[in-house]
Formats: structure tokens, C-alpha cells, sequence
């Protein structure tokens, strides 16, 4: 009875379906616009990311900027980010990213 029950433990355990996050490999920190840097004007962009099966940026979306300026300069950083791809039961899948850049 010992072995079956060991059997059926390991075989549950083995389909149980494995998830590995989307790793940053790359980033890029982005410009402070000079005009706003100039003026003292600091603030926040807030991105979402969608990343491909290959690791690469396939989609930026703005969630929140205090200013379009920050807006603008956290799609361009995160443009050139890489990632090792999120993988699901060991094979690439699609996945995404949220990050907040500070100015």
C-alpha cells in the first residue's frame, strides 16, 4: 500500500502545473525631461508591461504619469527592457510587468 500511495503523491506533485515569473535581465533607467528637472517638478510614472515569449517588451501602457513628460521617458526606458520569459510547465508564455519610476 506504501508504494502505491508514494506513487500516486509523486505523480500529483509532477502534474501539478509549474509557474516561473518573467525575470528583468535589462533595464534602462529613464531620462528625467530637463524641462521639468529645470523647473523642480518631480513626480511618478506608473508602467504595465507585456512580455513576449522571448523576453521582449511587446506592449508599454501607461497606468499613471503626474505628467506626460515622465509619461513619455518611462515608455521609451522600458521599450529596451529584457526579460528571461515567464515560463509555464517549462515552456515560454506570455506574461506582464508593472513598474513604478520615480522623478
Amino acid at each position: 500500500l506504501l508504494p502505491a500511495l508514494t506513487a500516486l503523491l509523486l505523480a500529483a506533485c509532477a502534474a501539478k502545473p509549474s509557474f516561473e515569473p518573467a525575470m528583468l535581465v535589462h533595464s534602462v533607467q529613464p531620462v528625467y525631461p530637463p524641462q521639468l528637472e529645470e523647473e523642480g517638478i518631480s513626480g511618478h510614472a506608473r508602467m504595465q508591461m507585456r512580455i513576449d515569449t522571448r523576453g521582449s517588451v511587446s506592449e508599454a501602457q501607461v497606468l499613471s504619469a503626474t505628467h506626460p513628460l515622465f509619461a513619455r521617458s518611462a515608455v521609451r526606458a522600458v521599450s529596451q527592457y529584457r526579460f528571461t520569459p515567464a515560463k509555464q510547465n517549462g515552456r515560454p508564455v506570455e506574461s506582464s510587468f508593472t513598474q513604478t519610476f520615480r522623478f
